[in-house]
């Protein structure tokens, strides 16, 4: 066989064996990204369920308060969803395969964002409408609204919780996602070497 053609085929062979590896790496970079988002995601939940249990009791306090005319000024510690700022910026394969658990995701971060605007209207009655007559009514009106959505986005993201964990549990590992294309890998090898065999049957 000619110079020519030895090189060729160890150029083939050189580029095809880099492509693979290269995917191989990618899918394993991947794997990981995708449970450390998960884990991380998870962690974010907690805090929240701990942030939105706080705030809770505080509310639940003062309506007992308001109903006796008296007043407080408990503040609120704000929340975001955090969880998903974090799928946002990678969203890992097991919720891209699950369109269900994605919506609940996003489900859950409106939720989020709608506690977050009613704790900043509670502030904004404590600041600037004490000096109502209705004060007291208006802030349990709202308190009890507060308490209602708290109490449906802790639900949500008890649920969503538990969804997270079992996938970042059942999450097939690196090396699962890199065996097909090991497969093609060894696939290509074959054709290539069977390609070999009749270049030099032929010279």
């Amino acid at each position: 066989m000619s110079s020519s053609w030895q090189a060729i085929l160890s150029g083939g062979a050189v580029a095809i064996f880099a492509f693979t590896l290269a995917r191989v790496w990618d899918a394993l970079e991947n794997s990981h990204q995708d449970r450390s988002v998960l884990a991380c995601a998870i962690v974010e939940i907690d805090t929240l369920m701990g942030v939105l249990q706080n705030n809770f009791d505080l509310v639940e306090h003062e309506l007992t308060i308001l109903s006796e005319k008296r007043t407080v000024t408990n503040p609120l510690v704000s929340v975001s969803p955090g969880f998903w700022d974090l799928i946002k910026i990678h969203t890992p394969r097991p919720l891209l395969a699950n369109v269900d658990l994605l919506l609940k995701v996003s489900d859950a971060a409106q939720q989020t964002e709608l506690v977050a605007q009613h704790i900043r209207s509670r502030e904004s009655i404590h600041v600037n409408r004490q000096a109502l007559t209705t004060y007291h009514q208006l802030l349990a009106g709202h308190d009890g609204l507060l308490i209602k959505f708290i109490g449906e986005l802790m639900v949500t993201l008890h649920e969503l919780k538990d969804l997270l964990e079992a996938a970042n549990t059942h999450q097939p590992s690196g090396l699962n996602h890199a065996a097909p294309i090991i497969a093609g890998l060894a696939v290509l090898i074959f054709l290539a070497y069977g390609m070999v065999q009749g270049i030099l049957w032929t010279y």
